[in-house]
Protein backbone atom coordinates (compact mmCIF):
# COMPACT_ATOMS: atom_id res chain seq x y z
CA UNK A 1 0.00 0.00 0.00
CA UNK A 2 2.89 2.39 -0.89
CA UNK A 3 1.04 4.01 -3.29
CA UNK A 4 -1.53 6.25 -3.47
CA UNK A 5 -4.75 5.26 -2.37
CA UNK A 6 -8.07 6.69 -3.99
CA UNK A 7 -11.37 7.17 -2.57
CA UNK A 8 -13.34 4.41 -3.71
CA UNK A 9 -15.82 7.59 -4.65
CA UNK A 10 -13.73 9.03 -7.32
CA UNK A 11 -12.69 12.07 -4.64
CA UNK A 12 -9.60 12.12 -5.03
CA UNK A 13 -6.52 10.33 -2.96
CA UNK A 14 -7.42 9.44 0.93
CA UNK A 15 -5.26 11.25 3.81
CA UNK A 16 -4.27 9.74 7.05
CA UNK A 17 -5.85 11.29 10.15
CA UNK A 18 -5.36 10.68 13.56
CA UNK A 19 -8.52 9.79 15.87
CA UNK A 20 -8.47 10.30 19.32
CA UNK A 21 -11.37 7.89 21.01
CA UNK A 22 -12.18 9.55 24.76
CA UNK A 23 -14.60 7.06 25.59
CA UNK A 24 -12.37 3.97 24.45
CA UNK A 25 -9.79 2.88 26.99
CA UNK A 26 -6.43 1.09 26.03
CA UNK A 27 -3.85 -0.06 28.46
CA UNK A 28 -1.27 1.86 29.06
CA UNK A 29 0.44 1.68 32.50
CA UNK A 30 2.05 5.35 32.58
CA UNK A 31 -1.72 6.54 31.78
CA UNK A 32 -3.00 4.61 35.25
CA UNK A 33 -0.16 5.57 37.25
CA UNK A 34 -0.41 9.04 36.24
CA UNK A 35 -4.11 9.21 37.00
CA UNK A 36 -3.40 7.19 40.53
CA UNK A 37 -0.71 10.23 41.39
CA UNK A 38 -2.60 12.88 40.74
CA UNK A 39 -5.83 12.03 42.57
CA UNK A 40 -3.67 11.27 45.40
CA UNK A 41 -2.40 14.91 45.31
CA UNK A 42 -6.08 15.89 45.00
CA UNK A 43 -7.16 14.19 48.36
CA UNK A 44 -4.18 15.13 49.93
CA UNK A 45 -5.34 18.83 48.95
CA UNK A 46 -9.05 18.32 50.05
CA UNK A 47 -7.50 16.50 53.26
CA UNK A 48 -6.19 19.92 54.38
CA UNK A 49 -7.60 20.66 57.48
CA UNK A 50 -6.38 24.45 58.44
CA UNK A 51 -8.58 27.13 56.84
CA UNK A 52 -5.71 28.59 55.08
CA UNK A 53 -4.85 27.66 51.69
CA UNK A 54 -1.10 28.46 50.90
CA UNK A 55 0.23 28.46 47.39
CA UNK A 56 1.99 25.53 47.58
CA UNK A 57 -0.95 23.29 48.12
CA UNK A 58 -2.86 25.16 45.30
CA UNK A 59 0.44 23.98 43.32
CA UNK A 60 -0.13 20.87 44.46
CA UNK A 61 -3.77 20.32 43.58
CA UNK A 62 -2.85 22.06 39.75
CA UNK A 63 -0.26 19.57 39.60
CA UNK A 64 -2.67 17.01 40.56
CA UNK A 65 -5.16 17.52 38.25
CA UNK A 66 -3.23 17.84 35.62
CA UNK A 67 -1.52 15.01 36.08
CA UNK A 68 -5.78 12.53 35.91
CA UNK A 69 -6.02 15.00 32.78
CA UNK A 70 -2.26 13.92 31.35
CA UNK A 71 -3.36 10.14 32.34
CA UNK A 72 -6.72 10.15 30.49
CA UNK A 73 -5.30 11.34 27.57
CA UNK A 74 -2.83 9.02 27.59
CA UNK A 75 -5.17 5.86 28.40
CA UNK A 76 -7.35 6.83 25.58
CA UNK A 77 -7.92 5.01 21.96
CA UNK A 78 -5.92 6.66 18.96
CA UNK A 79 -6.36 5.06 15.89
CA UNK A 80 -4.99 5.88 12.34
CA UNK A 81 -7.48 5.64 9.70
CA UNK A 82 -7.34 7.11 5.94
CA UNK A 83 -9.95 9.60 5.41
CA UNK A 84 -11.26 11.23 1.97
CA UNK A 85 -10.71 14.99 2.43
CA UNK A 86 -13.71 15.18 -0.11
CA UNK A 87 -16.81 13.78 1.29
CA UNK A 88 -15.30 12.82 4.92
CA UNK A 89 -15.70 8.69 3.90
CA UNK A 90 -12.99 6.56 6.04
CA UNK A 91 -11.20 3.03 5.47
CA UNK A 92 -10.61 0.92 8.74
CA UNK A 93 -7.52 -1.15 8.21
CA UNK A 94 -6.78 -4.44 10.57
CA UNK A 95 -5.69 -3.05 13.59
CA UNK A 96 -8.03 0.45 13.58
CA UNK A 97 -10.41 -2.56 13.12
CA UNK A 98 -9.44 -4.85 16.09
CA UNK A 99 -8.96 -1.01 18.76
CA UNK A 100 -11.99 0.23 17.63
CA UNK A 101 -14.72 -2.99 17.56
CA UNK A 102 -12.50 -4.87 20.52
CA UNK A 103 -14.11 -8.22 20.64
CA UNK A 104 -16.82 -7.54 18.46
CA UNK A 105 -14.52 -7.09 15.58
CA UNK A 106 -14.71 -10.85 14.92
CA UNK A 107 -18.59 -10.13 14.37
CA UNK A 108 -17.98 -6.93 11.87
CA UNK A 109 -15.79 -9.93 9.32
CA UNK A 110 -18.34 -12.74 9.87
CA UNK A 111 -20.44 -10.05 8.55
CA UNK A 112 -18.68 -9.11 5.73
CA UNK A 113 -17.75 -13.17 5.09
CA UNK A 114 -21.59 -14.36 5.21
CA UNK A 115 -23.12 -11.05 3.08
CA UNK A 116 -23.99 -12.27 -0.65
CA UNK A 117 -24.44 -8.25 -1.16
CA UNK A 118 -21.71 -6.62 -3.57
CA UNK A 119 -20.99 -3.11 -3.03
CA UNK A 120 -20.35 -0.83 -5.78
CA UNK A 121 -16.92 -0.20 -4.34
CA UNK A 122 -13.48 -2.21 -5.53
CA UNK A 123 -11.03 -2.97 -2.52
CA UNK A 124 -8.15 -0.48 -2.27
CA UNK A 125 -5.98 -3.34 -2.36
CA UNK A 126 -6.48 -6.18 -4.31
CA UNK A 127 -9.08 -4.74 -6.93
CA UNK A 128 -11.72 -7.01 -6.22
CA UNK A 129 -15.22 -6.18 -5.34
CA UNK A 130 -15.72 -5.54 -1.77
CA UNK A 131 -18.96 -6.84 -0.18
CA UNK A 132 -21.70 -4.19 1.67
CA UNK A 133 -23.44 -5.66 5.14
CA UNK A 134 -24.95 -3.16 7.74
CA UNK A 135 -24.74 -3.83 11.75
CA UNK A 136 -26.70 -2.26 14.58
CA UNK A 137 -24.84 0.27 16.54
CA UNK A 138 -26.19 2.02 19.93
CA UNK A 139 -25.34 5.49 20.81
CA UNK A 140 -25.12 5.22 24.41
CA UNK A 141 -22.59 7.93 24.53
CA UNK A 142 -24.62 10.13 27.29
CA UNK A 143 -24.02 6.89 29.60
CA UNK A 144 -20.47 6.78 28.68
CA UNK A 145 -17.92 7.11 31.34
CA UNK A 146 -14.19 6.34 30.95
CA UNK A 147 -14.43 4.93 34.69
CA UNK A 148 -16.95 3.17 33.52
CA UNK A 149 -16.55 -0.85 33.39
CA UNK A 150 -16.94 -2.54 29.66
CA UNK A 151 -19.30 -5.07 30.72
CA UNK A 152 -21.45 -2.65 32.17
CA UNK A 153 -21.53 -0.57 29.08
CA UNK A 154 -22.42 -3.67 27.30
CA UNK A 155 -24.97 -3.71 29.26
CA UNK A 156 -26.10 -0.51 28.91
CA UNK A 157 -25.81 -0.74 24.98
CA UNK A 158 -29.28 -1.99 24.99
CA UNK A 159 -30.35 1.26 25.94
CA UNK A 160 -30.09 4.37 23.76
CA UNK A 161 -30.43 5.35 20.85
CA UNK A 162 -30.13 2.14 17.82
CA UNK A 163 -28.89 2.96 14.64
CA UNK A 164 -28.10 0.54 11.39
CA UNK A 165 -25.13 1.57 9.49
CA UNK A 166 -23.57 0.28 6.61
CA UNK A 167 -20.40 -0.28 5.38
CA UNK A 168 -18.08 -2.02 2.70
CA UNK A 169 -15.09 -4.03 3.14
CA UNK A 170 -12.87 -6.76 1.89
CA UNK A 171 -12.49 -9.76 3.76
CA UNK A 172 -9.37 -11.39 2.12
CA UNK A 173 -7.38 -7.72 2.53
CA UNK A 174 -8.72 -6.89 6.01
CA UNK A 175 -10.18 -3.50 4.71
CA UNK A 176 -13.69 -1.65 5.73
CA UNK A 177 -15.19 1.50 4.07
CA UNK A 178 -17.43 3.85 6.37
CA UNK A 179 -19.28 6.65 4.85
CA UNK A 180 -18.44 9.92 6.74
CA UNK A 181 -21.84 9.75 9.19
CA UNK A 182 -20.44 6.69 10.66
CA UNK A 183 -17.14 8.54 11.81
CA UNK A 184 -19.02 10.41 13.96
CA UNK A 185 -21.21 7.87 15.02
CA UNK A 186 -18.20 5.16 16.06
CA UNK A 187 -16.44 8.07 17.78
CA UNK A 188 -18.70 9.06 20.35
CA UNK A 189 -18.80 5.57 22.67
CA UNK A 190 -21.23 2.85 20.79
CA UNK A 191 -21.85 -0.81 21.11
CA UNK A 192 -22.21 -2.75 17.82
CA UNK A 193 -25.01 -5.27 18.76
CA UNK A 194 -24.48 -8.77 18.11
CA UNK A 195 -27.47 -10.40 15.54
CA UNK A 196 -27.78 -13.37 13.79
Amino acid sequence: MDEVIKCPKGCGPLEYRTHKTRTVRVFDLTGYVLIAIGIILAIYFLSLEDGEVRNEDLAILSIGLALIVIGLERISLVTTDLACVSCKGFMLESKSINQTFKDKAYFIRSKISSTLIESDFDCFDCGKKMKNASIEIVDHSEQNSILVPEIIEDVSAFVGKTETIGFDGCLECDLFWFDSGERSFLARGTSVIQTD
